[in-house]
Parts: structure tokens; sequence; C-alpha cells
């Protein structure tokens, strides 16, 4: 298991480096992180996003979770694009299967908040990138399925 998570945690960092670098060309855009919806009730998003998207010279800025459609749209509406970051499982119903014994805790605000940003971004035509459960809601979204647990 900590070598496919090392495996793991080395295709996240190639993938977010190589959105960051990607990103460089393009100076000073307004990047919306999502936040992660934590347990606490304040508003984050891991600092590792933070300081990878200033490096590459974008404007980094946490969307607050809110269960207004409206409001999320308008702070959709506000930056160029939006980023969802990693996290814990999405909840299985999201992709039309029963959960599993080894799908791990899931965050239904979370899910519920990412989706409604992913609906502003659709209809404002905002382009959208996912790390690791980003893509994964991203795809569940737009319909793909999502095996719960790759056997090693």
């Amino acid at each position: 298991m900590i070598r496919f998570t090392k495996i793991l945690a080395l295709a996240v960092s190639t993938v977010f480096l190589s959105l960051t670098e990607s990103l460089s060309a393009s100076e000073g855009l307004v990047v919306g992180l999502v936040d992660v919806c934590g347990t606490n009730g304040v508003a984050g998003v891991p600092a590792v996003y933070v300081r990878a998207l200033e490096r590459a010279g974008q404007v980094p800025v946490v969307l607050p979770r809110m269960s207004d459609s409206r409001l999320i749209a308008d702070q959709v509406r506000r930056v160029d694009l939006v980023l969802l970051c990693g996290g814990e499982d999405i909840d299985p119903a999201l992709y039309r299967t029963k959960k599993s014994a080894q799908c791990e805790r899931v965050n239904a605000s979370r899910d519920a908040f990412e989706w409604m940003v992913l609906d502003a971004c659709v209809k404002l035509r905002r382009p959208v990138f996912g790390i690791c459960r980003g893509e994964q809601v991203i795809n569940a979204y737009f319909g793909g399925t999502l095996i719960q647990d790759l056997p090693m």
C-alpha cells in the first residue's frame, strides 16, 4: 500500500507541476481553488496548491463553500478558471454505483458544493481542472464511472 501511495503521490505531483508550468505562459490568471470543506468549519485549500500557483505567476483565491447557486455562480464569474483539489472519496451514488466496503469516508457537503461549482462552470463556460479527487468529480459530473478500489 505504501509503494502504491508513493507512486500515486508522484503522479499527482507530476500532473500538478505540468498544470502550473502551462499556466506560467498566462501571467496573472485568477484561479479559483474550491474549498475542501473540512469538518472544522474553516474554508481552505492545501497550501501546496497556493504556493505552486503563486510560483507560476497566478493569483490563487479560495472559493468558500456556499449553498446558494446564484452566489456560487458569482464566485465563478470572478475567476479565470477553477481548480478542484484532491481529497477523500466521492459518494459512489454520484456515479450511479453502490458504496463498496473499500470506499473510505465521503464528504457529502463537499460533493454537493463541487457539483454546484461545476454547474456554474458549465453555464459560464469557465475552464475547470481537477487534481486526483477533482478529476474524479469532473468525470462523475459528466456521466463517467469510477472503480472504487483498484486491487494491488
